[in-house]
């Protein structure tokens, strides 16, 4: 599990970056987490 918390803490990163504030990564984290997810089984 600690790859999918890295995979978020850089998705997080990135999405600050381009100025995303940390409130609406933490509104949206459920709906994040879900496109990370469906995003990583498409890789595998």
């Amino acid at each position: 599990m600690s790859l999918l918390e890295d995979i978020f803490d850089l998705l997080q990163n990135v999405l600050e970056y381009f100025g995303v504030s940390p409130d609406m990564v933490k509104k949206n984290e459920l709906h994040i987490t879900n496109a990370v997810a469906q995003f990583i089984g498409c890789l595998f």
